[in-house]
Protein backbone atom coordinates (compact mmCIF):
# COMPACT_ATOMS: atom_id res chain seq x y z
CA UNK A 1 0.00 0.00 0.00
CA UNK A 2 2.75 2.49 0.84
CA UNK A 3 4.28 1.46 -2.54
CA UNK A 4 1.21 3.03 -4.46
CA UNK A 5 0.49 6.01 -2.48
CA UNK A 6 3.46 8.45 -3.29
CA UNK A 7 2.60 8.51 -6.97
CA UNK A 8 -1.12 9.37 -5.90
CA UNK A 9 0.11 12.06 -4.01
CA UNK A 10 2.37 13.50 -6.44
CA UNK A 11 -0.67 13.19 -9.30
CA UNK A 12 -2.98 14.95 -6.91
CA UNK A 13 -0.27 17.73 -6.28
CA UNK A 14 0.13 18.08 -9.92
CA UNK A 15 -3.42 18.05 -11.40
CA UNK A 16 -4.02 20.85 -8.11
CA UNK A 17 -1.28 23.16 -9.59
CA UNK A 18 -2.83 22.56 -13.15
CA UNK A 19 -6.54 23.65 -11.94
CA UNK A 20 -5.18 26.46 -10.27
CA UNK A 21 -2.99 28.08 -12.81
CA UNK A 22 -6.43 27.60 -15.66
CA UNK A 23 -8.52 29.33 -13.11
CA UNK A 24 -5.97 32.25 -12.62
CA UNK A 25 -5.78 32.43 -16.31
CA UNK A 26 -9.57 32.60 -16.54
CA UNK A 27 -9.76 34.95 -13.21
CA UNK A 28 -7.00 37.65 -15.53
CA UNK A 29 -9.28 36.92 -18.78
CA UNK A 30 -12.16 38.21 -17.30
CA UNK A 31 -10.56 41.71 -15.95
CA UNK A 32 -12.07 40.74 -12.02
CA UNK A 33 -10.22 42.61 -9.32
CA UNK A 34 -9.97 41.15 -5.93
CA UNK A 35 -12.46 42.29 -3.24
CA UNK A 36 -12.14 45.64 -1.78
CA UNK A 37 -11.91 44.04 1.83
CA UNK A 38 -9.24 41.32 0.77
CA UNK A 39 -5.42 41.90 0.24
CA UNK A 40 -4.35 39.98 -2.51
CA UNK A 41 -1.67 37.20 -1.60
CA UNK A 42 1.77 38.52 -0.76
CA UNK A 43 4.19 37.68 -3.82
CA UNK A 44 8.08 36.73 -3.16
CA UNK A 45 9.42 40.17 -4.78
CA UNK A 46 7.93 43.91 -4.25
CA UNK A 47 6.46 45.02 -7.18
CA UNK A 48 8.23 48.15 -8.88
CA UNK A 49 7.11 51.54 -8.11
CA UNK A 50 4.60 52.67 -10.93
CA UNK A 51 5.58 56.32 -12.41
CA UNK A 52 2.22 58.82 -11.80
CA UNK A 53 0.32 59.32 -15.05
CA UNK A 54 1.53 62.69 -17.56
CA UNK A 55 -0.97 65.57 -16.99
CA UNK A 56 -3.48 65.25 -19.80
CA UNK A 57 -1.98 68.63 -22.06
CA UNK A 58 1.37 66.41 -21.87
CA UNK A 59 -0.35 63.28 -23.40
CA UNK A 60 -0.60 62.11 -26.87
CA UNK A 61 -4.24 61.06 -26.78
CA UNK A 62 -4.57 60.44 -30.38
CA UNK A 63 -1.73 59.48 -32.73
CA UNK A 64 -3.93 58.46 -36.05
CA UNK A 65 -3.78 61.09 -38.27
CA UNK A 66 -6.84 63.29 -37.90
CA UNK A 67 -8.45 67.17 -39.30
CA UNK A 68 -7.73 69.19 -35.94
CA UNK A 69 -10.03 71.83 -34.60
CA UNK A 70 -8.86 74.53 -32.45
CA UNK A 71 -11.75 76.95 -31.21
CA UNK A 72 -12.22 78.90 -28.08
CA UNK A 73 -15.09 76.96 -26.29
CA UNK A 74 -14.01 77.80 -23.23
CA UNK A 75 -14.35 81.46 -23.41
CA UNK A 76 -17.22 83.39 -22.26
CA UNK A 77 -17.06 86.05 -24.82
CA UNK A 78 -16.32 83.57 -28.34
CA UNK A 79 -17.93 79.99 -27.00
CA UNK A 80 -21.21 81.08 -27.92
CA UNK A 81 -20.15 81.78 -31.87
CA UNK A 82 -17.10 78.49 -31.47
CA UNK A 83 -19.91 75.99 -30.64
CA UNK A 84 -21.71 76.84 -33.67
CA UNK A 85 -18.39 76.84 -35.99
CA UNK A 86 -17.87 72.95 -34.27
CA UNK A 87 -21.15 71.79 -35.03
CA UNK A 88 -20.83 73.21 -38.72
CA UNK A 89 -17.86 71.19 -39.04
CA UNK A 90 -18.96 67.97 -38.13
CA UNK A 91 -22.29 68.42 -39.75
CA UNK A 92 -19.76 68.75 -43.14
CA UNK A 93 -17.25 65.85 -42.04
CA UNK A 94 -20.62 63.51 -41.61
CA UNK A 95 -21.61 63.92 -45.40
CA UNK A 96 -17.60 63.67 -46.35
CA UNK A 97 -16.16 60.74 -48.26
CA UNK A 98 -16.33 57.48 -46.08
CA UNK A 99 -12.41 56.97 -45.93
CA UNK A 100 -12.58 60.72 -44.38
CA UNK A 101 -10.19 61.50 -41.48
CA UNK A 102 -11.86 61.40 -38.25
CA UNK A 103 -12.51 65.24 -36.46
CA UNK A 104 -10.86 65.93 -33.31
CA UNK A 105 -11.45 69.26 -31.42
CA UNK A 106 -9.20 71.10 -29.24
CA UNK A 107 -11.29 73.26 -26.36
CA UNK A 108 -9.62 76.36 -25.55
CA UNK A 109 -9.94 79.64 -23.94
CA UNK A 110 -9.49 83.02 -25.49
CA UNK A 111 -5.35 83.03 -23.63
CA UNK A 112 -3.06 82.71 -26.61
CA UNK A 113 -0.56 80.65 -24.98
CA UNK A 114 -3.38 78.11 -24.50
CA UNK A 115 -4.08 78.70 -28.03
CA UNK A 116 -0.63 78.23 -29.16
CA UNK A 117 -0.43 74.76 -26.89
CA UNK A 118 -3.13 73.26 -28.39
CA UNK A 119 -2.15 74.08 -31.92
CA UNK A 120 1.34 72.17 -30.84
CA UNK A 121 -1.00 69.79 -29.11
CA UNK A 122 -2.86 68.65 -32.38
CA UNK A 123 0.32 68.50 -34.49
CA UNK A 124 1.90 65.77 -32.03
CA UNK A 125 -1.28 63.82 -32.14
CA UNK A 126 -1.03 63.46 -35.61
CA UNK A 127 -3.15 66.54 -37.12
CA UNK A 128 -2.75 66.65 -40.86
CA UNK A 129 -4.54 69.80 -41.30
CA UNK A 130 -6.00 71.84 -38.89
CA UNK A 131 -8.90 74.36 -38.47
CA UNK A 132 -8.40 77.28 -36.47
CA UNK A 133 -7.94 79.60 -34.26
CA UNK A 134 -11.17 81.45 -34.36
CA UNK A 135 -9.85 84.62 -33.20
CA UNK A 136 -7.66 87.47 -34.46
CA UNK A 137 -4.95 87.47 -31.31
CA UNK A 138 -5.12 83.31 -31.51
CA UNK A 139 -4.43 83.57 -35.40
CA UNK A 140 -2.01 86.06 -34.77
CA UNK A 141 0.16 84.25 -32.37
CA UNK A 142 0.20 80.83 -34.05
CA UNK A 143 1.63 83.01 -36.84
CA UNK A 144 4.01 84.59 -35.26
CA UNK A 145 5.41 81.52 -33.99
CA UNK A 146 7.34 78.72 -35.64
CA UNK A 147 4.69 75.66 -34.94
CA UNK A 148 3.02 75.87 -38.32
CA UNK A 149 3.54 72.39 -39.60
CA UNK A 150 0.48 70.96 -41.87
CA UNK A 151 -2.06 72.69 -43.94
CA UNK A 152 -4.07 75.09 -41.45
CA UNK A 153 -7.13 76.85 -41.84
CA UNK A 154 -7.46 80.00 -39.84
CA UNK A 155 -11.01 81.59 -39.28
CA UNK A 156 -9.65 85.15 -38.63
CA UNK A 157 -7.32 87.18 -39.98
CA UNK A 158 -3.90 88.06 -38.13
CA UNK A 159 -2.64 91.58 -37.34
CA UNK A 160 -1.66 93.25 -40.27
CA UNK A 161 2.42 93.12 -39.74
CA UNK A 162 2.14 89.56 -39.81
CA UNK A 163 3.66 87.44 -42.56
CA UNK A 164 1.17 84.65 -43.10
CA UNK A 165 3.76 80.93 -42.71
CA UNK A 166 4.07 79.09 -45.95
CA UNK A 167 1.06 76.76 -44.74
CA UNK A 168 -1.78 78.68 -43.22
CA UNK A 169 -4.65 80.03 -45.04
CA UNK A 170 -7.10 82.55 -43.79
CA UNK A 171 -10.53 82.39 -44.43
CA UNK A 172 -13.33 83.80 -42.28
CA UNK A 173 -16.08 86.49 -42.05
CA UNK A 174 -14.06 90.07 -42.34
CA UNK A 175 -16.79 92.65 -42.25
CA UNK A 176 -13.97 94.96 -44.28
CA UNK A 177 -13.74 92.45 -46.76
CA UNK A 178 -17.49 92.73 -47.26
CA UNK A 179 -17.73 95.88 -47.14
CA UNK A 180 -15.14 96.06 -50.14
CA UNK A 181 -17.97 93.79 -52.22
CA UNK A 182 -20.56 96.33 -51.32
CA UNK A 183 -18.64 99.16 -52.69
CA UNK A 184 -18.32 96.86 -55.55
CA UNK A 185 -21.68 96.13 -55.89
CA UNK A 186 -22.79 99.88 -55.44
CA UNK A 187 -20.14 101.07 -58.28
CA UNK A 188 -21.31 98.70 -61.08
CA UNK A 189 -24.94 99.17 -60.44
CA UNK A 190 -24.39 103.21 -61.42
CA UNK A 191 -23.29 104.48 -58.04
CA UNK A 192 -20.57 107.45 -58.95
CA UNK A 193 -21.08 109.45 -55.54
CA UNK A 194 -21.43 108.19 -52.06
CA UNK A 195 -22.72 109.86 -49.19
CA UNK A 196 -21.54 107.82 -46.00
CA UNK A 197 -23.41 107.05 -42.66
CA UNK A 198 -21.10 106.30 -39.97
CA UNK A 199 -20.92 106.38 -35.99
CA UNK A 200 -18.05 106.58 -33.67
CA UNK A 201 -17.97 103.05 -32.92
CA UNK A 202 -14.91 101.12 -33.78
CA UNK A 203 -16.06 98.36 -35.87
CA UNK A 204 -18.66 101.59 -37.94
CA UNK A 205 -15.32 103.19 -38.42
CA UNK A 206 -13.33 100.04 -39.58
CA UNK A 207 -16.32 98.86 -42.32
CA UNK A 208 -16.34 103.02 -43.67
CA UNK A 209 -12.66 102.85 -43.91
CA UNK A 210 -12.78 99.80 -45.82
CA UNK A 211 -15.46 100.93 -48.08
CA UNK A 212 -13.78 103.96 -48.59
CA UNK A 213 -10.86 102.58 -49.82
CA UNK A 214 -12.20 100.60 -52.34
CA UNK A 215 -14.51 102.97 -53.47
CA UNK A 216 -11.69 105.23 -54.03
CA UNK A 217 -10.20 102.44 -55.77
CA UNK A 218 -13.08 102.42 -58.22
CA UNK A 219 -12.51 105.98 -59.23
CA UNK A 220 -16.13 107.16 -57.08
CA UNK A 221 -16.53 110.24 -55.20
CA UNK A 222 -17.19 110.54 -51.27
CA UNK A 223 -19.73 113.05 -51.53
CA UNK A 224 -20.50 113.29 -47.97
CA UNK A 225 -20.15 112.22 -44.44
CA UNK A 226 -23.45 112.25 -41.76
CA UNK A 227 -21.96 110.80 -38.10
CA UNK A 228 -24.58 108.69 -36.70
CA UNK A 229 -26.78 110.70 -34.29
CA UNK A 230 -30.56 110.53 -32.83
CA UNK A 231 -30.27 114.08 -31.77
CA UNK A 232 -33.01 116.87 -33.08
CA UNK A 233 -30.31 118.94 -34.45
CA UNK A 234 -28.38 116.50 -35.98
CA UNK A 235 -31.14 114.73 -37.98
CA UNK A 236 -32.59 118.40 -38.84
CA UNK A 237 -29.04 118.54 -40.47
CA UNK A 238 -29.13 115.38 -42.21
CA UNK A 239 -32.42 116.67 -43.86
CA UNK A 240 -30.87 119.82 -45.08
CA UNK A 241 -27.72 117.58 -46.29
CA UNK A 242 -29.93 115.69 -48.30
CA UNK A 243 -31.37 118.82 -50.33
CA UNK A 244 -27.59 119.75 -51.44
CA UNK A 245 -25.55 116.59 -51.38
CA UNK A 246 -24.16 115.82 -54.88
CA UNK A 247 -24.57 112.01 -53.82
CA UNK A 248 -26.50 109.50 -55.82
CA UNK A 249 -25.83 106.57 -53.25
CA UNK A 250 -25.27 106.17 -49.28
CA UNK A 251 -24.10 103.51 -47.67
CA UNK A 252 -24.87 102.81 -44.06
CA UNK A 253 -22.08 101.81 -42.02
CA UNK A 254 -23.65 100.95 -38.50
CA UNK A 255 -25.15 98.30 -37.37
CA UNK A 256 -29.36 97.36 -37.44
CA UNK A 257 -30.98 99.34 -34.48
CA UNK A 258 -28.88 102.26 -36.41
CA UNK A 259 -29.72 101.56 -39.46
CA UNK A 260 -33.78 101.48 -39.32
CA UNK A 261 -33.66 104.44 -37.07
CA UNK A 262 -31.66 106.49 -39.71
CA UNK A 263 -33.22 104.60 -42.70
CA UNK A 264 -36.58 106.89 -42.18
CA UNK A 265 -34.80 109.73 -43.07
CA UNK A 266 -32.95 109.70 -46.01
CA UNK A 267 -35.56 108.49 -47.96
CA UNK A 268 -36.41 107.04 -51.61
CA UNK A 269 -33.90 109.70 -53.78
CA UNK A 270 -31.03 107.10 -54.24
CA UNK A 271 -30.15 103.93 -53.56
CA UNK A 272 -28.73 102.98 -49.82
CA UNK A 273 -26.26 99.96 -49.41
CA UNK A 274 -25.04 98.22 -46.19
CA UNK A 275 -23.52 95.32 -45.36
CA UNK A 276 -25.13 92.41 -43.48
CA UNK A 277 -24.84 93.65 -39.94
CA UNK A 278 -28.02 95.27 -41.27
CA UNK A 279 -29.60 91.57 -41.37
CA UNK A 280 -29.08 90.52 -37.37
CA UNK A 281 -32.40 88.50 -37.92
CA UNK A 282 -35.51 86.94 -39.21
CA UNK A 283 -37.53 86.95 -36.71
CA UNK A 284 -39.01 90.37 -36.15
CA UNK A 285 -40.57 91.16 -39.82
CA UNK A 286 -41.83 94.59 -38.69
CA UNK A 287 -38.31 95.76 -37.95
CA UNK A 288 -37.11 94.31 -41.44
CA UNK A 289 -39.92 96.38 -43.04
CA UNK A 290 -38.45 99.19 -41.57
CA UNK A 291 -35.30 98.39 -43.75
CA UNK A 292 -37.11 98.03 -47.08
CA UNK A 293 -35.39 98.86 -50.18
CA UNK A 294 -31.74 98.67 -48.59
CA UNK A 295 -29.54 96.60 -50.09
CA UNK A 296 -27.00 94.78 -49.03
CA UNK A 297 -24.96 91.53 -49.64
CA UNK A 298 -25.08 87.92 -47.81
CA UNK A 299 -23.92 84.38 -48.01
CA UNK A 300 -26.23 81.99 -49.44
CA UNK A 301 -26.94 79.86 -46.39
CA UNK A 302 -29.14 82.29 -45.55
CA UNK A 303 -30.92 83.59 -49.10
CA UNK A 304 -30.77 81.23 -51.39
CA UNK A 305 -32.53 77.96 -50.06
CA UNK A 306 -32.14 76.16 -53.69
CA UNK A 307 -28.20 76.67 -53.86
CA UNK A 308 -27.03 73.35 -54.06
CA UNK A 309 -24.31 73.86 -51.49
CA UNK A 310 -27.52 75.00 -48.94
CA UNK A 311 -29.50 71.91 -49.75
CA UNK A 312 -27.06 69.46 -49.21
CA UNK A 313 -26.61 70.01 -45.41
CA UNK A 314 -28.91 69.91 -42.16
CA UNK A 315 -29.59 73.75 -40.98
CA UNK A 316 -28.04 74.10 -37.27
CA UNK A 317 -29.89 73.39 -34.25
CA UNK A 318 -30.33 77.02 -32.95
CA UNK A 319 -32.28 77.75 -29.81
CA UNK A 320 -32.40 81.51 -31.39
CA UNK A 321 -33.03 83.22 -34.34
CA UNK A 322 -29.78 84.88 -34.29
CA UNK A 323 -28.19 85.08 -38.27
CA UNK A 324 -24.61 85.61 -36.90
CA UNK A 325 -24.93 81.87 -35.26
CA UNK A 326 -26.07 80.48 -38.64
CA UNK A 327 -23.24 82.59 -40.30
CA UNK A 328 -20.61 80.87 -37.98
CA UNK A 329 -22.13 77.56 -38.41
CA UNK A 330 -22.16 77.75 -42.52
CA UNK A 331 -17.96 79.09 -41.65
CA UNK A 332 -17.87 76.04 -40.02
CA UNK A 333 -19.34 73.79 -43.27
CA UNK A 334 -17.13 75.53 -45.50
CA UNK A 335 -13.82 75.80 -43.47
CA UNK A 336 -13.99 71.86 -43.30
CA UNK A 337 -14.73 71.65 -46.66
CA UNK A 338 -11.38 73.94 -47.84
CA UNK A 339 -9.27 71.51 -45.34
CA UNK A 340 -10.22 68.33 -47.34
CA UNK A 341 -9.51 70.10 -50.48
CA UNK A 342 -5.79 71.47 -48.69
CA UNK A 343 -5.34 67.58 -47.72
CA UNK A 344 -5.57 66.26 -51.68
CA UNK A 345 -2.58 67.86 -52.70
CA UNK A 346 -3.36 68.59 -55.99
CA UNK A 347 -0.89 71.58 -57.62
CA UNK A 348 -4.18 74.16 -57.21
CA UNK A 349 -6.60 74.50 -55.17
CA UNK A 350 -10.33 74.01 -56.78
CA UNK A 351 -12.95 77.18 -56.31
CA UNK A 352 -15.44 76.02 -54.17
CA UNK A 353 -19.29 76.52 -54.46
CA UNK A 354 -19.83 76.57 -50.59
CA UNK A 355 -22.55 77.83 -48.32
CA UNK A 356 -20.90 81.08 -47.26
CA UNK A 357 -20.32 81.82 -51.16
CA UNK A 358 -17.94 81.19 -53.94
CA UNK A 359 -14.71 80.53 -52.59
CA UNK A 360 -11.10 81.22 -54.33
CA UNK A 361 -7.95 81.67 -53.41
CA UNK A 362 -6.04 84.55 -53.87
CA UNK A 363 -1.92 85.27 -54.09
CA UNK A 364 -2.23 86.24 -50.08
CA UNK A 365 -3.25 82.84 -49.00
CA UNK A 366 -6.61 83.91 -48.47
CA UNK A 367 -9.72 82.40 -49.04
CA UNK A 368 -12.43 85.10 -49.95
CA UNK A 369 -16.05 84.03 -50.47
CA UNK A 370 -18.28 86.21 -53.39
CA UNK A 371 -21.26 87.18 -51.40
CA UNK A 372 -25.13 87.43 -53.19
CA UNK A 373 -26.61 90.76 -53.45
CA UNK A 374 -29.93 91.07 -52.06
CA UNK A 375 -32.08 93.72 -50.78
CA UNK A 376 -35.11 93.79 -48.06
CA UNK A 377 -38.85 94.00 -49.69
CA UNK A 378 -41.95 94.30 -47.35
CA UNK A 379 -40.46 92.30 -44.04
CA UNK A 380 -38.18 89.66 -46.17
CA UNK A 381 -34.83 89.65 -47.62
CA UNK A 382 -34.95 88.32 -51.35
CA UNK A 383 -32.07 88.35 -54.00
CA UNK A 384 -31.05 91.06 -55.98
CA UNK A 385 -31.24 90.75 -60.04
CA UNK A 386 -28.09 89.47 -61.94
CA UNK A 387 -28.70 92.73 -64.30
CA UNK A 388 -27.26 96.13 -62.40
CA UNK A 389 -29.77 98.67 -61.08
CA UNK A 390 -32.86 96.30 -61.26
CA UNK A 391 -34.10 94.48 -57.72
CA UNK A 392 -36.29 91.35 -57.91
Amino acid sequence: MQRHRAPRVLLTALLYFALSAAATQHVLAQGWQWPQNQRPPLTTEPEEPRAEPAPIEERSLFTQAHVGVVLPLQSSAYARLAEQVRLGILTASKMSSYNALPVIVYSTTGDTQGIVQAYEQAVRDGARVIIGPLTRDGVSAVAESTIVAVPTVTLNVPDASITLPRQMYVFGLQIETEAEQVARLAFTHGGRKVLLVVSQSALSQRIARAFAQQWKALKGDISDEFIYSTEALALASLRDLLDTTAADVAFLAVNAPRARFIRAYLGTQFPIYATSLVYASSADKLELYDLDGVRFMDMPWLLQEDHPAVMTYLRAPLDSSALDEERFYALGIDAYRISQSLLDNSAEVPTIDGVTGLISLDQQQRFTHQLTPAFFSYGTARMLNEEPGTEQ
